[in-house]
């Protein structure tokens, strides 16, 4: 590498106002205070989980069910069939355990999950009126920036173990290792440090940025402007602090998961070389950045002709030419004229504007100025005393150099969104998407007007496309397939990174609820199917794109059925109520609506087809027929069917015997008497001729132990035999006796 000090030391004035406190130091926030951070509230001994069932489930058994885990009802929404059940503690292991319920749809810990309009977390976010003004928490409900769209801040370096900027660190790939247990990037790999330039970018081991004030490979901030510069870009967001158990950390970044490269361009006191400021732009061009910001400029007694200008304007085209988004503060020397390189055509020219939407006095400008961005008393992160140390830039926290990132990181989120973009395309998007706050119109004091994020990143996003597409197009209730977002740009290629796509289904439960797209344009969400069969609509929103999927909601496949009837003997017209019951694999009565088939023989059976209920039964009833004999009645349903029998009484079977005995006295050794069986249906009619009739006797002999009927009767004799007393005969025919 070649970096010039032949050039004479030029001066490039920190971007901040001109009225900073002398004397004092930096008002300081850290988050290990326990007074500054509030953390989270204590959880209740009593823990509550939330359970969705089937709407309008009877309350003794739900109650039961929150009982067989050790828990009790808390809360009960019939209507939608969600109850709040409090249990003694919640485990991972509990709720599974809830989930696993036949009646439970899902489970899921109670907790403050719901946020208004995506407001951060973090801890000193009300002191940040910037991200507010600019109406970051709507913009951020749509996109969160992503890893793979990086913002260089060629400044004075970035205090990178900061804990809102560490996890934003950008690491060069090809000098970097992986670590293997958290899959992050790291410069503790052995490529780091081997002195080779293992990626021919011109630098040996640049892990994780340059310095090109010292010439070496540590880019880190003794200053302090670049670190509050990285953080209003990109600090992260809503992140666990790492000293104080339960809480976060820190502060909101515009772009909270864009990538920030260092690249350390101004000395200890603020100056830099023009030559050193071009390096570092053509480092962050040549390295991926998508977007630059210069937090930088010439004294005004440079004109844009100036020989020491052209050199940072090589530097900035050959960006621009790299499809590069080139962000610049306007200068704060309160004169008409935008100081370079914040001059140059194409480059965001961004002044200050204070909190209620006036130019901040100091901020430049002129024909040349694009708009307006919060830049006085910006809270951000600062180097010192410690990496979780928050405050105001020198006591004052003012300038436009701390009104460019805010636009850095606002271009960073479309150009996550929108990689189809040129850069020249995002330049213009945010000039017309400002807020008009001055004159009307376009002004030279404020140009189009004071950054707005939301009305930015809502115009990337009406030319995407969103597929949503589902692993399976039919499934059984209660079953679970994974639901798969694809966002597009115009001409089909991947698009949306970081944006925020909301899921919502007209029944069942989609899981998370809201997702955020990765590098790709994907992400991938859980869809439970409801307890009620028939065709779902799943509709997947970004902002005003928004697609549907439709799935089909199937009952579960019977797998046993079992049949009964009641009564099970019937005389010829007498009914019977057949009863199916269907349970599913697991045991479970099936859902309602499913159709039974029954057929019968020896009858009717009516209505040939039922629909099953809640409890999984469907119903209908076997007419006897006038033929007697034993009916069958069967039920099928898919490739189950069950067969129950019923005997069936028919015309002209026996039903009634009376039994007559002529003379009713005989004698040892005399003539027999004659018995004779008159035999009638159930409907007082003769059986059928030739019936047969069986005949026992405890006393004396029978002629004939069977007869077969004439004109409904059968005759016997019965003979004395050598015992007296009295004789008892007793007659069958079928089921009738005498």
């Amino acid at each position: 590498m070649v970096v010039g000090r032949a050039l004479r030391r030029l001066l490039f004035s920190l971007v901040i106002a001109g009225v900073l406190l002398a004397a004092g130091g930096v008002i300081l926030a850290a988050s290990v205070s326990g007074e500054a951070v509030a953390p989270l509230p204590e959880a209740d001994e009593t823990q509550q989980v939330v359970i969705a069932v089937p709407p309008g489930l009877d309350g003794p058994r739900l109650t039961a069910l929150a009982a067989r885990h050790g828990g009790t009802v808390a809360r009960w929404l019939p209507r939608l069939g969600l109850a709040l059940v409090r249990l003694p503690a919640v485990r991972s292991a509990e709720v599974a355990a809830l989930a696993d319920e036949p009646l439970v749809d899902f489970a899921a810990e109670h907790r403050l999950s719901i946020h208004a309009a995506d407001v951060p977390l973090d801890p000193y976010w009300p002191q940040q009126w910037g991200p507010l003004l600019v109406q970051g928490p709507a913009a951020w409900d749509l996109a969160w920036g992503d890893p793979s769209v990086v913002i260089a801040v060629v400044d004075s370096g970035v205090h990178q173990p900061h804990n809102d900027l560490t996890a934003r660190t950008w690491y060069n790939p090809g000098e970097s290792g992986v670590d293997p247990i958290s899959g992050q990037r790291t410069c503790t790999a052995a490529v780091a440090t081997n002195g080779v330039d293992d990626d021919h970018n011109g630098y040996v081991d640049d892990c994780r940025g340059y310095d090109f004030v010292g010439d070496d490979t540590d880019p880190m901030d003794v200053l302090g402007h670049g670190t509050v510069v990285a953080g209003i870009a990109a600090a992260d967001t809503n992140n666990a602090s790492p000293t104080v158990p339960g809480a976060y950390e820190g502060m909101a970044g515009m772009a909270r998961r864009s990538s920030l490269m260092a690249v350390r361009v101004l000395d200890a006191q603020g100056a830099g070389y023009p030559f050193d400021v071009a390096a570092g732009i053509d480092y962050a061009a040549a390295n991926g950045a998508q977007v630059i910001n210069l937090s930088l400029t010439f004294p005004p007694s440079y004109p844009p002709t100036a020989p020491e200008v052209a050199i940072v304007r090589r530097a900035v085209e050959a960006a621009q030419a790299a499809d590069v988004l080139v962000v610049a503060a306007s200068g704060n020397d309160n004169a008409a004229i935008v100081a370079c390189p914040a001059c140059f055509t194409g480059v965001l020219a961004v002044g200050a504007s204070t909190s209620t939407d006036e130019r901040a006095w100091f901020s430049n400008y002129s024909s040349r100025l694009d708009l307006v961005a919060p830049g006085v008393n910006i809270f951000s992160t600062l180097p010192y005393p410690d990496d979780g140390s928050y405050g105001l830039f020198r006591n004052s926290g003012s300038g436009t150099s701390f009104a460019a990132p805010h636009a850095a990181g606002v271009a960073a989120l479309v150009r996550a969104l929108r990689p189809d973009l040129r850069q020249g395309d995002v330049y213009t998007l945010l000039r017309s998407t400002t807020d008009d706050v001055g004159q009307l119109g376009f002004d030279i004091w404020t140009g189009t007007g004071r950054l707005n994020a939301y009305r930015a990143v809502s115009a990337a996003l009406p030319d995407l496309t969103l597929a949503l597409t589902a692993d399976a197009s039919s499934l059984e209730i209660g079953k679970v397939t994974m639901l798969h977002l694809q966002a597009l740009a115009p001409g089909g290629a991947f698009a949306g990174r970081g944006g925020r796509v909301a899921l919502a289904s007209d029944l069942g439960a989609v899981s998370p609820g809201i997702v955020t797209l990765n590098r790709l344009g994907q992400a991938d969400v859980q869809f439970i199917a409801p307890r009620t069969p028939g065709v779902i609509h799943i509709t997947a929103t970004l902002g005003p794109v928004q697609t549907t999927v439709a799935l089909t909601i199937l009952p579960p496949a019977p797998a046993a059925m079992t049949l009964i009837a009641v009564p099970t003997t019937l005389l010829a017209g007498e009914t019977a109520t057949m009863i199916a019951t269907v349970r599913d694999n697991e045991g479970n009565p099936v859902v309602d609506g499913l159709e039974v088939a029954f057929s019968a023989t020896l009858g009717t059976v009516t209505p040939p087809q039922a629909l099953t209920t809640v409890t999984g039964q469907a119903s209908t009833v076997f007419t006897a027929g006038t033929i007697g004999g034993t009916a069958y009645v069967t039920a099928t349903i898919g490739g189950l069917s069950a067969t129950v029998p019923i005997k069936v009484i028919g015309v002209g079977d026996p039903w009634v015997l009376e039994l007559a005995a002529d003379p009713v006295s005989i004698g040892l050794g005399g003539a027999p008497a004659v018995i004779t069986a008159t035999v009638r249906d159930p409907f007082g009619a003769p059986v059928a001729e030739g019936t047969k009739v069986q005949f026992v006797t405890d006393l004396g002999l029978l002629a004939a132990v069977e007869g077969t009927t004439v004109g409904g009767q059968a005759v016997t004799q019965l003979w004395p035999g050598d015992t007296l007393g009295t004789a008892h005969v007793q007659a069958t025919a079928g089921n009738a006796q005498g």
